[in-house]
């Protein structure tokens, strides 16, 4: 979805630099297209949990995670991105929490090894999943509009209509 039609979904949407225009930097820009390019290309947060294979799913929530937590600890984000990225982090825990994921079976899952476990999601796990894609569509939407970028579709459908 292009900027500009963001920005029409997101009526409503007051701005808290006190009405002044702020030009980031293309350097902040560039990291900020740099979050959306790699959370555009999980499908975790799009695909329907059914049709993926859990340990993939599970993986995928692992990568984000371990990619954010990165971003934040090297320290260079400026505050205006980390604070976005803050709440979507979070809600990766919350999803790996619920879907019962100790540390073993985490560096298994990123690094997967062809295991013939079948692993099922639990019920609180599904819920926890809806919690990250919203957090997600929210802080995407807040992000392309600080810095004016192009989001792509299947990613543009976690954005809500209006933040009004």
């Amino acid at each position: 979805m292009q900027f500009a039609q963001i920005v029409e979904r997101l009526d409503g949407f007051d701005t808290p630099v006190f009405g002044r225009t702020l030009q980031p930097s293309d350097d902040d820009r560039r990291t900020a297209r740099g979050v959306i390019a790699f959370l555009e290309d999980r499908r975790a947060l799009y695909e329907h949990p059914d049709r993926e294979i859990t340990d993939h799913l599970i993986g995928s929530v692992l990568r984000i995670r371990e990619r954010l937590t990165e971003l934040l600890a090297d320290g260079g984000l400026p505050d205006a991105i980390a604070e976005l990225l803050r709440p979507i982090r979070a809600a990766c825990r919350d999803f790996l929490t619920a879907a019962a994921i100790n540390d073993t079976d985490a560096r298994l899952l990123i690094d997967p090894t062809g295991s013939d476990r079948v692993r099922v999601l639990r019920t609180e796990a599904y819920f926890a999943l809806r919690r990250l894609r919203d957090a997600t569509g929210f802080n995407i939407g807040l992000l392309a509009i600080r810095y004016g970028l192009d989001v792509e579709d299947q990613l543009d459908a976690l954005i809500p209509e209006s933040f009004s």
